[in-house]
């Protein structure tokens, strides 16, 4: 079983799209089989940093509603061997998914990929849910200024909540 790793932060322009596309890149050039997910549904840029945007096809509301399985959802690099990418909807709300098949699609992509990094949207709504519940570790991006650090503070509380207790800023 693969490692999910929630790349997070209370708020937006921190640089977690580009830490989670930069983190992503370094691990597959290793040999690992790796994974990123936009969880952020509705303002996806994850797509753009890796320079898939004209590839996407599916997105994982496709695998959640039963239009696609995931051999359809994911979309591989063309310029990295081992990376992969699952985009988020640009419409539809990860509140209105059904757990049971949530929990599948996380569990697919952690059974069939050394590593899973989901790049979570700014703060603590349902798209960050949405992969904070099935993360095992997470890293923290902040800027070294007060609002910053106390919204990663306020982040790091609620997925210590989650369970996950493997946290890095």
């Amino acid at each position: 079983m693969g490692r999910m790793i929630i790349i997070a932060s209370g708020k937006g322009g921190t640089g977690k799209t580009t830490f989670t596309s930069q983190i992503g890149t370094w691990l597959a050039s290793l040999g690992y089989l790796t994974v990123l997910v936009d969880a952020d549904a509705g303002f996806r840029n994850l797509d753009i940093a890796l320079g898939l945007e004209s590839s996407i096809v599916y997105d994982y509301s496709d695998y959640i509603y039963g239009r696609a399985d995931l051999d359809d959802v994911l979309t591989r690099s063309h310029t990295t061997e081992n990376l992969y990418f699952i985009a988020a909807p640009q419409s539809a709300a990860t509140s209105d998914f059904d757990t049971e098949r949530t929990t599948a699609f996380w569990d697919s992509i952690k059974s069939r990929f050394d590593f899973v990094l989901a790049d979570a949207p700014a703060g603590m709504g349902d798209g960050f849910m949405f992969a904070a519940e099935h993360a095992d570790e997470a890293v923290i991006v902040s800027l070294a200024e007060g609002s910053s650090l106390r919204d990663a503070d306020r982040v790091i509380e609620r997925l210590e909540t989650c369970g996950i207790d493997d946290i890095r800023l």
